[in-house]
């Protein structure tokens, strides 16, 4: 089945002026809530009913004027970090800063929260447990190369590596459990959905990992470094700085739709609203129709079955004339030789 390309967005939410860094839902893949955050340090939360901006507020740098290097949401707490290694907690709403945390030398690449505590990693090729009360550091985990992401996965942190490997660390018993090479190219993403790890790098292959099963399978379509991926119903996203999304069929890991319209790299993704958002270096952020999408992705599907029906029974009658023809002849042939046998003995 061919991919149909769809260069149409419903609309875009405009007003940031840096890079699109994260995107978040706070109620969901329904809710009509969702929230923007830039490199320039502006949080936007839009109202998708409304299409207007909620509220609006500029987080305080650190004096160093360090560049922002990524974003966490957790319930009502923004977790920034920053390109020197440095951590700050604030309050969403009002913007208060509620935590600072250092320890890190280079830039903070992924931050989760696990049982109360803040797990951060960075291009140090650290990653640090935080307890966010007291802003102290309570474990190190050393490794050889930066780190690019990290999940949680039940007690499990699952780690991204620019040394091209997967691990698996045991939160509870502090222990290295698995270590695997996951792509042929640096690590640059990773998302996990119902215990399957989503992996995307440099080489622009989506490798998905099933571990327990020491299984793997392949999405190939992408032109450039793969930026970001998230699971949605029956489908996987996929982000790339070749400014396209793709939706992934998970079952035959090809590509069954194909969004375009960005000016530049897609960075993050996120649904709201029932609608998929995608944010960019491009500092736009544009909101792609899914009940529209469905709708083309069952009309190819009707006209794949339609056209290998169609082709089926172009051959069945194909062959029958074939094998009519061939009767006849074959009858022909048979009165022929008579005549002849027949003329000879008289």
């Amino acid at each position: 089945m061919k991919t149909v390309k769809s260069r149409a967005y419903k609309d875009r939410l405009k007003g940031h002026k840096e890079t699109i860094l994260s995107l978040f839902s706070p109620d969901g893949p329904l809710g009509n809530i969702l929230v923007s955050a830039s490199a320039d340090g502006i949080i936007r939360g839009w109202d998708l009913i409304g299409r207007s901006v909620r509220f609006k507020i500029q987080i305080e740098k650190p004096e160093s004027k360090q560049d922002i290097t990524s974003y966490h949401f957790s319930g009502s707490n923004l977790y920034v970090g920053f390109s020197e290694g440095e951590i700050r907690i604030f309050e969403m709403l009002n913007a208060k800063l509620l935590s600072v945390m250092r320890g890190h030398e280079k830039a903070i690449t992924s931050l989760q929260i696990y049982d109360n505590k803040l797990i951060s990693a960075s291009l140090d090729s650290t990653v640090r447990v935080w307890n966010p009360k007291t802003a102290e550091c309570d474990l190190i985990y050393q490794f050889s190369d930066p780190i690019s992401d990290i999940k949680i996965l039940k007690n499990t942190l699952i780690l991204a590596s620019w040394d091209k490997m997967l691990r698996v660390l045991d939160l509870q018993e502090n222990t290295l459990k698995e270590t695997i090479q996951a792509l042929d190219q640096p690590i640059k993403c990773i998302d996990i959905y119902e215990g399957i790890i989503y992996v995307g790098g440099c080489d622009s292959v989506i490798k998905a990992w099933d571990l327990e099963n020491n299984s793997c399978k392949e999405y190939k379509g992408h032109s450039s470094w793969i930026l970001g991926m998230k699971n949605h119903g029956d489908h996987m996203y996929s982000c790339s700085d070749d400014r396209k999304i793709r939706v992934w069929d998970r079952n035959t890991q090809k590509c069954v739709e194909e969004f375009e319209g960005h000016e530049d790299g897609v960075t993050c993704l996120e649904f709201a609203n029932g609608t998929l958002y995608s944010g960019s270096f491009d500092h736009s952020i544009r909101s792609w129709d899914l009940a529209e999408m469905y709708k083309r992705i069952q009309e190819r599907q009707y006209m794949t079955r339609e056209d290998i029906l169609t082709r089926k029974i172009e051959t069945y009658f194909r062959l029958l004339s074939a094998k009519k023809k061939g009767k006849k002849g074959k009858k022909g042939k048979g009165k022929g030789k008579g005549k002849g046998k027949k003329g000879k003995k008289k």
